[in-house]
């Protein structure tokens, strides 16, 4: 597996086990990290894609994590699986959806 230097930093620094989970900003704080949100979320979606097991803990005081036990595991992947769904179905509403032209009608139409 090749993984960059950054990519490497990233894992040294996010906690394992769900219960010691940090969020972006916890960590950019903690470690000064010198990347932007999108970045890390790109980086971490890189790293998920190489096969490490990274999860992320929606809860408000939640954050990411490197999964430790088959339970994290599973509990990771029942969330992503309701994120994916939730994203398929906006797909399908975005293909059903009103071009410009068609909005500015229905619009024009609400106006009077």
């Amino acid at each position: 597996m090749n993984l960059t230097a950054k990519e490497l930093y990233l894992l040294k620094i996010i906690p394992r086990g769900r219960n010691r989970a940090m969020t972006y900003r916890k960590l950019k704080e903690k470690y000064q990290l010198d990347m932007t949100r999108r970045t890390f979320c790109d980086m971490i979606r890189r790293l998920r894609e190489k096969g490490i097991a990274i999860g992320a803990d929606r809860d408000p005081r939640g954050g990411y994590y490197l999964i430790e036990t088959e339970e994290e595991r599973e509990e990771a992947f029942k969330e992503y699986k309701a994120q994916a769904n939730k994203e398929i179905t906006i797909a399908y509403q975005f293909k059903r959806g009103l071009l410009a032209g068609e909005l500015e009608e229905k619009l024009e139409g609400m106006k009077e």
